[in-house]
């Protein structure tokens, strides 16, 4: 499978939704806010993979001074374990580090065992965990990092 990791545009946002809406049991924002995303270009990012022609995947990433923060993947259940979820991760962290990130972080469901065995693969470490960070349905966050300093080029 040929696989694109790029910058999202607007015609991507319906793909987007449309991708979270089906991962997440609480989708983390509403159609509306992904163009203001793409208008914060330099302190946040929205990257879209794209396979046979389709938005298959996207990761939102911010950064604020030295560290940058995950806030939201997800990858279309037809595209799972295909490798678009670490392609987007290799893309959104050679960002994170061009617009000067050490560390990454991110909160991930404490159930998500998928997630966090990826992160792990990459690096990730457990740093803690945030009581009820989740709703719909209530769930404790594994908080993870990674830093940057030490990724090749």
């Amino acid at each position: 499978m040929e696989l694109l990791v790029r910058h999202a545009t607007n015609e991507d946002i319906e793909a987007i939704v449309r991708i979270e809406r089906a991962a997440n049991e609480a989708p983390h924002w509403e159609q509306a806010q992904y163009p203001a995303i793409l208008q914060q270009e330099g302190r946040r990012v929205l990257l879209v993979a794209v396979a046979e022609g389709q938005v298959v995947g996207f990761v939102v990433a911010a950064v604020l001074l030295e560290e940058a923060e995950l806030e939201n993947i997800a990858v279309d259940a037809a595209f799972r374990r295909c490798g678009v979820g670490k392609a987007l991760l290799d893309a959104v962290m050679v960002w994170a580090v061009e617009h000067g990130s050490e560390l990454m972080r991110l909160e991930v469901r404490a159930g998500n065992k998928a997630a966090q065995g990826l992160y792990r693969g990459l690096g990730f470490v457990q740093n803690g965990v945030r009581q009820g960070y989740y709703t719909e349905p209530i769930e404790d966050a594994a908080v993870m990092s990674l830093s940057l300093s030490a990724q090749p080029d």
